[in-house]
Formats: C-alpha cells, sequence, structure tokens
C-alpha cells in the first residue's frame, strides 16, 4: 500500500468490524522511510569551524545592515568544496 487513496480503500473493501481500527493504526503510525540509497553524511572538525566562521560573519553583516551579503546555505557548501573537503561520503 503505498498511497492513504490505497489504504483507505483496501480498509473499504473489507468487511470486518476491525477495519475502523486498521484504518486508525495506519493513519497515525509514523511513516518508514526507505534510507538504502541515502549517502552517509561526513561532518569533521574543520568543516564544522568553516560553517561557524561563515555564520558568525552573517551575524556580523546582520548587525551592519547588511542583509543581502549574508551567505545562504548554498554559498557555505560552494565555500567547503572550494577548500578540499567532502561533504558526502558516496
Amino acid at each position: 500500500m503505498k498511497t492513504l487513496k490505497e489504504k483507505i480503500e483496501s480498509i473499504k473493501t473489507s468487511a470486518d468490524q476491525s477495519a475502523t481500527e486498521l484504518l486508525i493504526s495506519e493513519l497515525t503510525n509514523a511513516p518508514k522511510y526507505d534510507t538504502t540509497n541515502r549517502c552517509a553524511r561526513v561532518a569533521t572538525e574543520p568543516i564544522i569551524k568553516i560553517i561557524t566562521d561563515c555564520l558568525k560573519e552573517n551575524d556580523k553583516k546582520d548587525l551592519n545592515h547588511q542583509h543581502k551579503q549574508k551567505m545562504k546555505g548554498s554559498d557555505i557548501n560552494e565555500k567547503i568544496i572550494k577548500e578540499g573537503y567532502n561533504i558526502k561520503d558516496c
């Protein structure tokens, strides 16, 4: 059963009394994610230091009203890659 509609239809087609209990349990369960195709993330001390330094720079720019010059997450990511660190370990 992949979608909510399929779950509801399968329960509607069943004629037993516990169908509503099954529906409630299926809808209230936490989703089960497939994590087999995900890569491990590598967060070493130098990478964390780069990130914290960038965030401190952003705070300084924020205090100086330079909102448009702040680094976004993608900018920080590019900086880490330019410094030769590999974020994904695939």
